[in-house]
C-alpha cells in the first residue's frame, strides 16, 4: 500500500468516526428529549414530595402534567419536569447563595 493510499484510508477513517460520533450525540440527545408519563405517586416518590403535594403543584401550574381521558382519567407527569425541577432548585439555590453573600457583606 502507497503511502497516498494509506493517507486516503486514514481519512476516511477520521470522517466515518466523525460520523459515529455525530450519531452518538444526536442518540443522547434524542434519549434526553424522550418523553416519558409517569402515575403521579411515581414522580413524587422521585421527588421526595407526596402525592397530594404534587397534585396541588399541578392545579396550580407549577409542574405540568396531562389527563389523557379529560374529567375522570388519571394524571400523568412528564418525566421531563424531574430534570426542570431539579434546574430550578439549583439556580434558586446559587441565587438565594449569592443573596447571603450579599447580606454578610
Amino acid at each position: 500500500m502507497t503511502p497516498n493510499e494509506l493517507e486516503l484510508l486514514r481519512q476516511d477513517f477520521r470522517l466515518i468516526l466523525n460520523e459515529v460520533y455525530e450519531l452518538r450525540r444526536l442518540i443522547e440527545t434524542l434519549e434526553e428529549n424522550k418523553c416519558e408519563y409517569l402515575s403521579i405517586p411515581r414522580f413524587a416518590k422521585l421527588i421526595g414530595l407526596s402525592s397530594e403535594r404534587v397534585r396541588q403543584l399541578i392545579e396550580t401550574g407549577m409542574i405540568k402534567a396531562v389527563q389523557p381521558a379529560k374529567d375522570k382519567g388519571r394524571w400523568r407527569v412528564l418525566s421531563t419536569e424531574i430534570r426542570r425541577l431539579r434546574e430550578e432548585a439549583k439556580a434558586n439555590h446559587f441565587n438565594n447563595q449569592k443573596t447571603r453573600k450579599k447580606i454578610a457583606a
